[in-house]
């Protein structure tokens, strides 16, 4: 990670599993995500070209979304 980038992270709750969804600026105002969920890190399909923050954590909590849909429900 370059020492001019930032990295942010946004934590939920769905269906009883944990989350972590942390967005890095990787440079030249692109941004890349990564997810976890319930500790575990989770594989998900990247998107070419993220130009925003905010686009970043909704990219990674609708990745959440779907990994956590396929879970069972945790009590």
């Amino acid at each position: 990670m370059p020492a001019n980038s930032s990295r942010k992270t946004v934590r939920g709750l769905i269906n009883g599993h944990t989350f972590v969804v942390t967005v890095i600026e990787i440079g030249d105002g692109l941004f890349d995500y990564s997810l976890r969920v319930d500790g575990h890190a989770v594989s998900i399909p990247k998107a070419r070209m993220i130009t925003s923050k905010g686009d970043g954590f909704q990219l990674g909590v609708t990745a959440a979304e779907r990994h956590i849909e396929g879970l069972p429900r945790k009590p």
